[in-house]
């Protein structure tokens, strides 16, 4: 399920989804945050808004942690820096991410600083994830030339992109907890 909310200008994108494995096996998969190259990268089709790179420590991170990343749009290039600012496992993990999208030659590029928020509840099939992006800061788009409307943006794109992530974050758990469970 999918909602998206406007405040002040600024976008928040909701997103719901069942999980049939357990709810740290999602959180393992957040804290890891190399393997956010698999679920946000490598499983999206290259036409899609994806992750391409990702400068991050190995193992679990925790609070505090700074990263940085890739990502490729039909737009141009994400150049984004994040810092994990909540991590309790196996329930909530959340981190702030400035970025600049390097948008095509001859036009400004896009700022924005986000919150991207994951609950984590667990319930007796697994667990149910929310995802929550709030939009804390956003500037350089507009109407007009190749970049739709930001109404177009805010309400299709941005929550269809978020859905998919979502979804290739719970099919990655579901995966691993099959193979666990096999073993």
């Amino acid at each position: 399920m999918i909602s998206v909310t406007r405040a002040d200008g600024l976008y928040e994108v909701t997103v719901t989804e069942s999980c049939k494995a357990p709810a740290y096996m999602v959180y393992d998969l957040l804290a890891d945050l190399r393997s956010h190259m698999e679920w946000g990268g490598r499983r999206v089709p290259v036409s899609g808004q994806r992750l391409t790179s990702i400068q991050a420590p190995d193992g679990l991170a925790t609070a505090g942690v700074e990263f940085d990343s890739v990502g490729a749009t039909a737009s141009g290039e994400w150049h984004d820096h994040s810092r994990l600012t909540i991590s309790d496992r196996p329930q909530e993990f959340e981190f702030v991410t400035k970025g600049t999208l390097e948008y095509r030659p001859g036009r400004a590029p896009i700022r924005a600083t986000s919150i991207h928020h994951y609950d984590i509840e667990s319930n007796p099939e697994g667990c149910t994830v929310v995802y929550q992006l709030h939009l804390t800061q956003f500037e350089g788009i507009g109407a007009g030339g190749d970049f739709p409307h930001p109404a177009v943006f805010f309400n299709v794109v941005v929550p269809w992109n978020l859905e998919r992530g979502v979804r290739n974050l719970i099919a990655v758990a579901e995966e691993r907890h099959a193979a666990a469970e096999a073993s």
